[in-house]
């Protein structure tokens, strides 16, 4: 049982090493990749969530298949800005490693378990990136199939 709660994201963008001073914050896409490095970043604002959270989980669609689909962290960081960052301003990766996928497909709904970084009502940002030269596309929310942070609480 329990009540399921679902947002999408108040921001989302990916910066790239190769364009260390592009924003890429109204692409269609979140890119993933370690060459040339590629991290995707994503801020969430919950609210009306009552009750303790019993999961939360973090749905992606696949655009570009990988082997590798990411290792999702949360970070501290919320002053980044979707259309002002650039990977030479891009916040550092300063939490834990909450999960990671392993070979996503192409069109698939993928999830990464984030609850142990999701307390209730609040902001949220996450990262994620990759040690695998693989790279994997992922749908913005400037799309029809945006990211989803689905939580779910007693």
């Amino acid at each position: 049982g329990g009540t399921q709660v679902t947002f999408t994201p108040v921001a989302d963008t990916y910066v790239n090493t190769n364009s260390p001073n592009t924003n890429y914050g109204s692409r269609t896409t979140l890119q993933v990749d370690s060459s040339p490095t590629k991290i995707t970043y994503l801020r969430f604002s919950v609210t009306g969530v009552s009750g303790a959270v019993q999961s939360a989980r973090l749905r992606l669609k696949v655009v570009d298949p990988s082997i590798f689909g990411g290792t999702i962290h949360s970070i501290s960081n919320n002053t980044w800005g979707e259309t002002t960052v650039t990977y030479n301003t891009r916040p550092v990766i300063d939490g834990p490693a909450l999960g990671a996928l392993g070979a996503v497909a192409m069109n698939a709904i993928v999830e990464f378990d984030v609850t142990a970084a999701i307390f209730g009502n609040g902001t949220y940002n996450f990262a994620i990136d990759s040690n695998n030269s693989d790279g994997v596309y992922y749908r913005s929310r400037e799309t029809s199939s945006p990211p989803q942070l689905v939580i779910t609480t007693n």
